[in-house]
């Protein structure tokens, strides 16, 4: 399994709204998704944002941590999805760089 980091844009919609969004099609999507946790929600002067921990199964590489960042930037009609994917024993030690990679990350108005 090869850790994976996807970016999805769309029209905005509350955090609570897309939040729930995620949460309801991972549930019927993923095999044995678990929540890790209440979602993490953060207001800076430029974005607001939400994190979400979950784990599911994957038939060939076994268990997946994942993490979900919904991007809200001020003055924006889209929204930002950032989805992080790695192996369960891998996912702390890889999670330094995606940190980095959405450092990076400009967001457009």
């Amino acid at each position: 399994y090869l850790q994976t980091i996807d970016l999805f844009a769309y029209p905005s919609m509350s955090m609570n709204q897309a939040t729930e969004s995620l949460t309801n099609y991972y549930e019927s999507s993923l095999k044995n998704y678990t929540a890790s946790g209440s979602p993490q929600t953060s207001i800076n002067a430029n974005y607001s944002s939400v994190s979400m921990n979950y784990t599911f199964s994957d038939a060939t590489a076994g268990n997946i941590r994942s993490m979900d960042i919904l991007i809200s930037p001020q003055s924006s009609d889209k929204s930002y999805l950032v989805t992080y994917r790695d192996e369960a024993s891998k996912f702390e030690k890889d999670l330094p760089e995606l940190q980095k990679i959405i450092g990076t990350i400009k967001f457009l108005k």
